[in-house]
């Protein structure tokens, strides 16, 4: 299974939604629920807590069927309550329970003990295990097997049932076998990492920002993927293999920015074989969206583009270079680069499984 880390925005959720249907068989999304933005004009939260998660279970649903995925909550503020007084993640899962029985929930060390509570109500109502999010920092401190012990004594949870997904973030993966080595070792101190439902390890090289990118074509290295492939070349016969995570177009931070004083630059995010090609043209707000039409068209025309029938992504790209499609918005350019990214790395996990 490949483990793309969402945000659960609008264009990664519609592109979710587009995926093709065999493509989905092969995904176990990890969403991260946003943290409420801030109106800057107002000097204000933009929406209460409840006005925030109110129907999450039901969009769920909606783009992602009954299928599994890991829910967080960790980016919402740990002081928010709802009107009646119900911890957040109490009231997100008693809302996923009425649409998906699939939903495994994530805690990791450092939440606050209103937090493990109540998700503790949730493993206990719904019985579908437990995901625990590690750092690499609490894989490197040395005592992550009491820490683990304590969760599992806490949830009353097993280790059969319990999902380890390895949160690198943002890393340094230079240099890529020393790093990769130590990542091994400390995976190694895990107890009994082999009878974990499953392990994930996931990262990304993606920049924070494109103000560093020229205009025009730009390639950046996927380290998270040559970190992957190492990994398993190095594997011996006693290690467990994990599965492949990733943040898929976009890095980790969260940056709440006044957009009205914002130029985001048009931008297509166009995962290839080892990196990222990315076209990125001049800010929307001056220049309009159909300055796009040029920029399908530099990675129609790259030789690195997948085709039209790869995804539905490829196809609006491909009908937006002919002029046959609309420009969008920058939530469409989201959804496109994501339902391209994803089903290209399902396509190249398949690929390594069959050598």
């Amino acid at each position: 299974m490949y483990v793309p880390m969402l945000k659960w925005k609008q264009g990664e959720y519609q592109a979710l939604l587009r995926l093709d249907d065999e493509i989905k068989q092969h995904v176990f999304p990890f969403i991260d629920i946003p943290p409420i933005g801030w109106d800057f004009g107002k000097q204000r939260l933009m929406k209460t807590v409840d006005e925030h998660l109110k129907g999450f279970g039901k969009r769920l649903r909606d783009k992602w069927g009954s299928r599994p995925a890991f829910i967080d909550l960790v980016l919402l503020d740990q002081n928010e309550r709802m009107s009646d007084g119900m911890h957040p993640a109490e009231f997100v899962f008693n809302e996923v329970r009425a649409h998906s029985k699939a939903i495994v929930p994530v805690t990791s060390f450092d939440r606050d003990a209103a937090y493990q509570q109540a998700l503790k109500n949730v493993v206990n109502a719904d019985q579908n295990g437990l995901c625990i999010r590690l750092s690499f920092n609490d894989l490197i401190k040395g005592d992550v097997d009491l820490h683990l012990l304590s969760i599992h004594e806490y949830f009353n949870t097993e280790i059969s049932s319990t999902d380890i997904v390895i949160d690198l973030e943002a890393p340094n993966f230079q240099p890529l076998t020393s790093f990769v080595n130590a990542l091994r070792i400390a995976i190694s101190k895990i107890g009994n990492v082999h009878h974990c439902r499953s392990l994930t390890i996931s990262a990304t090289a993606f920049p924070e920002t494109m103000g560093s990118l020229s205009l025009g074509d730009n390639f950046i290295d996927r380290e998270e993927w040559n970190l992957f492939n190492e990994y398993r070349s190095l594997l011996a016969d006693n290690e467990r293999c994990p599965q492949f995570g990733d943040y898929t177009i976009a890095h980790p931070s969260v940056v709440n920015m006044d957009m009205r004083f914002v130029k985001p630059a048009a931008s297509l995010r166009y995962t290839i074989n080892d990196g990222w090609l990315i076209a990125k043209g001049r800010n929307v707000r001056d220049y309009k969206f159909g300055q796009y039409v040029d920029i399908c068209g530099l990675v129609v025309s790259s030789g690195q583009f997948s085709g039209a029938p790869f995804s539905l992504g490829d196809k609006y790209i491909s009908d937006c270079s002919k002029g046959n499609e609309s420009t969008g918005t920058l939530t469409t350019w989201r959804w496109v680069g994501v339902n391209h990214h994803i089903t290209k790395v399902v396509n190249d996990l398949a690929n390594l499984d069959a050598l």
